[in-house]
């Protein structure tokens, strides 16, 4: 469940980005060969609403919104400067210039600030011509027509039926923009500045429409600027003056230049100049990206430019797919419960289709589509799509409201900013969906669940103590499974969502799984065996609960058996009747299991994922549309934090290699060494600066914990207590641009740093004929190599029997156990002597002759299990015959006998 809730119920909230195969909830989801068919999507699926209470909080954070997505970049390739002229709210002066590793134009402390600039194009328009300068006029250069904004408030208001307008509130002012002004043979110049007007602000009215592509294979929505005006511009703005450069009249003409004739002319520069920004903007925050690695390629009539995006042949920035597109893969979601048969469901959710506006609001719908992708008909029974059916209806439309009641007291009183509803069609092709996949059909054992046994299930069904013999031998408890199947398709019932106390009185959703088929088995004899059959309808309560972590979590109530019939029993001294009631108790233990599987939380849609808003759930419930719930809606206000915002900016590319390992010998890093342990020490390489000449800051993390600070220069050196810890350990290094973090690289380089200081466990046992060899690390497992050496030569051995002939008959025998950080074990074999002590530097070991066959005799009744010294040599003499273990420093080595 946890998969289609997530998926769906908030499927507009969860995708502000391009089309991606991860899925808005954690689901695992994959490509789907050839695309999601587009025939198969239903408009207005899903449908997510934004109220004017939501579009006046985007208003007020309209300042942080231009910080985060508009910031004005600068540097030799821009062809305007940073502005240095506007005030702040307080009306302290406010100037900007431009951050030379940024290259945006930043405030005095260095953050950005909400600000554009653009130049002027040339414009003739009723005997007037602006920006009159071309470079064959016989005048030094041609003057700078420029113009600047600083985005002061923005308020949205809907307008039916599918547009919204936004009043723009700036600062703004110009260069002096030379202009002919052929009614009275004037050459002049003009300039605006909205600080010399009494309010210092002006207005523009810019009307966005949202509407469907019409490209081939393009992005599902498009919004387009249709207008941008402004209701005028103070008198006080506009100053006029003679031009000297161009001038072939006298000032007085420019003096008595006809204002208010000019207003139009000027109102019209700025408006079209500022829609083309706003138009070009937001189709570069919407657009299909291309050219980058995994980007997907443009679709067809599309060509990707050179800024990155798909450009169709109008020269317009084709718009992305917005939502998620995907094959789930059940068996990957479910693991070791899922069985060999279950197949997969292709989702898809787009913003797209019909969009509206009201008075009250704006609603987006979602085209939602969920079909089988690969079907198990062993499970299922082969039904058509229920959008293919006879008397299919679509979706209903979600109510035009912006309060909502959440606590059932009859009374629309909560407000709430958006809310995203999934109507109950988008349900039922959920339930068919997962039905013809398999995903109802399981089988739980004692594999899965400890608890299910013939022990455990003895308690209900005392009679199992007698077929498995558990009265004569306590210890007697085989493993149990139950094996479901539905014996109808499944169907999800919208419900009010009301709970009163923990309890409840109208649950948000039912499960209704008819005549649902459940054996249940249990291993008798060393035998499977069935024991009953049950057959029922199920109704199981759902609900959904927002947590601490603001994540959604399914919760479950009481299953309702409705007509239960248990047949096939005869094995058990139970009666049908006696049965039935042990039934609720088997089959929540198992659903139980399924639930931990499919229900686990998911989080709501991240701040970096709605592109810097932030979400507070407020309630979830069902919505009722002409006397039936028709919708599962969840309601939420909004909060923005700008530094959440999608990152605007490549990221680096991280490239680290380890340099150098020091790891000090095991007595030195035990907490018995005097002074403390002494820690490994690792070294990294790393670049300072980016392929742009950037400088680099680096993070690391060790054994996927916490990341570090960031550090700076072409090394980095860990030296932490973690790495004390014999084992493999993997150290993670990312990189970013020194302060950029949209920068960081989102892929990390992942190093093995393997810390092993004690050889292998090395032993040797007596066998008929011949030797048993074993070999242990603890660090490399199994993984060791076994050598064996002779008087002919080193050959490799193996772990188990070694014959007599193997070993060779006279002379030294030395079997070796090499671990995988090359440290050895040695165990030499060879005719014994007293041992004797020649000095403190070593052992030498002498014997008198022996027959051949005492010398075979002797080596194969000794067991040798030993650890290795590097420095010092432990002999030991059983039979006349020794045998020395040697290898690195460490302890003693042992002998097993």
């Amino acid at each position: 469940m946890q998969v289609l809730l997530s998926s769906a119920i908030l499927g507009a909230m969860a995708c502000s980005g391009g089309v991606t195969c991860s899925g808005c909830g954690g689901a695992p989801l994959g490509p789907i060969p050839g695309g999601f068919d587009p025939a198969a999507q239903i408009n207005l699926g899903i449908q997510a609403r934004l109220t004017n209470s939501g579009a006046g909080f985007i208003g007020s954070e309209f300042p942080d919104l231009v910080r985060a997505y508009a910031r004005m970049k600068c540097g030799p390739s821009e062809e305007v400067d940073c502005p240095d002229r506007f005030r702040d709210v307080q009306g302290a002066p406010a100037p900007t210039s431009c951050d030379p590793v940024e290259l945006e134009c930043v405030g005095p402390t260095g953050s950005s600030e909400p600000v554009l600039g653009f130049p002027i194009d040339r414009t003739e328009s009723s005997g007037a011509i602006v920006c009159r300068d071309q470079p064959t006029d016989p005048i030094p250069s041609v003057r700078e027509c420029a113009a600047w904004l600083r985005l002061e408030g923005l308020q949205l208001s809907p307008l039916a039926p599918n547009q919204v307008r936004a009043r723009v509130t700036v600062q703004i002012y110009t260069t002096q923009i030379p202009f002919r002004y052929d009614p009275l043979n004037a050459d002049c110049l003009l300039e605006v500045d909205s600080s010399r007007g009494s309010s210092r602000l002006q207005d523009f009215e810019v009307t966005a429409e949202l509407r469907p592509y019409a490209g081939p294979d393009g992005g599902q929505l498009e919004v387009a600027i249709t207008d941008v005006a402004t209701p005028s511009i103070e008198n006080e703005d506009l100053t006029i003056q003679r031009d000297p450069v161009q001038a072939d009249g006298l000032e007085i003409f420019c003096r008595v230049a006809d204002i208010p004739q000019l207003q139009p002319l000027i109102v019209g520069i700025f408006a079209r100049q500022l829609g083309d920004i706003l138009d070009t903007e937001i189709r570069k925050a919407l657009g299909w990206r291309c050219g980058r690695a995994d980007d997907l390629p443009c679709p067809r009539a599309s060509t990707c430019n050179s800024k990155g995006y798909c450009e169709n042949g109008s020269g317009l920035v084709v718009p992305q797919k917005l939502g998620t597109e995907g094959r789930l893969d059940f068996a990957t979601l479910l693991g070791g419960l899922a069985p060999p048969t279950l197949g997969s469901m292709d989702i898809s959710f787009l913003v797209g289709g019909q969009q509206s506006a009201d008075a009250q609001g704006v609603t987006l719908g979602i085209r939602s589509g969920m079909e089988a992708g690969e079907r198990d008909l062993g499970c299922a029974l082969d039904l058509p799509s229920p959008r293919t059916r006879p008397g299919f209806s679509p979706p209903a439309t979600f109510p035009v409201e912006d309060k909502v009641d959440l606590d059932f007291d009859g009374a629309r009183e909560t407000p709430f900013m958006v809310a995203a509803a999934m109507s109950d069609v988008v349900l039922d092709q959920a339930m068919w969906s997962a039905y013809s996949s398999g995903l109802f059909c399981q089988t739980i054992s004692s594999y899965d669940i400890d608890l299910l046994n013939t022990g455990s299930m003895a308690v209900v069904i005392p009679s199992l103590r007698l077929l498995t013999h558990q009265d004569l031998d306590p210890r007697s408890i085989w493993p149990a499974a139950i094996r479901m199947a539905p014996g109808g398709e499944p169907r999800l019932r919208i419900g009010a969502g009301h709970l009163e106390n923990g309890e409840i009185v109208e649950p948000l959703l039912t499960l209704e799984i008819p005549r649902m088929h459940m054996d249940f088995s249990a291993m008798v004899e060393e035998r499977w065996v069935h024991l009953m059959t049950v057959e029922s309808d199920l109704q199981i309560p759902l609900g959904l609960e927002t947590n601490p972590a603001n994540e959604l979590e399914i919760v479950l109530g009481e299953v309702t058996l409705v007509d239960p019939q248990v047949t096939r029993s005869e094995i058990l001294a139970e009666t049908p009747e006696e049965l039935e009631d042990s039934f609720p108790m088997l089959i929540g233990t198992a659903l139980s299991q399924l639930s931990g599987s499919l229900a686990a939380p998911f989080g709501l849609p991240s701040g970096s994922e709605l592109g810097g808003f932030t979400m507070e759930v407020l309630g979830i419930r069902g919505v009722d549309v002409g006397g039936r719930h028709r919708f599962v809606a969840a309601y939420a206000d909004l909060g923005f934090d700008a530094s959440l915002a999608p990152a605007l900016s490549y990221a680096v590319e991280t490239h680290a290699k380890l340099e150098r390992l020091v790891v000090p010998p095991s007595a030195e890093m035990s907490i018995a060494r005097k002074g403390g342990p002494i820690i490994p020490t690792v070294e990294l390489g790393v670049p300072s600066e980016s392929e742009t000449g950037r400088p680099l800051e680096h993070q690391v993390r060790l054994d996927g914990g916490a990341w570090s600070f960031f550090s700076r220069g072409s090394v980095i050196g860990l030296n932490r207590p973690e790495l004390l810890i014999q084992g493999v350990h993997e150290l993670e290094v990312r990189s970013r641009e020194v302060g950029r973090y949209r920068t960081l690289d989102a892929t990390p380089v992942k190093l093995t740093i393997r810390i092993d200081t004690e050889p292998p466990v090395l032993s040797v046992r007596e066998a008929d004929q011949g030797a048993t060899i074993d070999a242990f690390d603890v660090v490399s497992g199994e993984n060791v190599q076994i050598e064996v050496v002779t008087s002919a030569g080193v050959r490799e051995g193996k772990v188990g029997f070694v014959a007599i002939e193997e070993l060779g008959r006279e002379g030294l025998v030395e079997v070796r156990a090499i671990d995988e950080a090359g440290l050895v074990t040695s165990v030499v074999l060879q005719p014994a002597v007293e041992p004797q002590v020649t000095s403190a530097a070593g052992c030498r070991c002498t014997a008198s002759p022996r027959p051949e066959s005492g010398w075979l005799l002797a080596i194969f009744a000794m067991l040798l299990l030993s650890r290795v010294a590097r420095t010092r040599r432990a002999i030991r003499s059983v039979a006349g015959f020794s045998f020395r273990s040697r290898g690195p420093e460490g302890p003693p080595p042992t002998t097993e006998a």
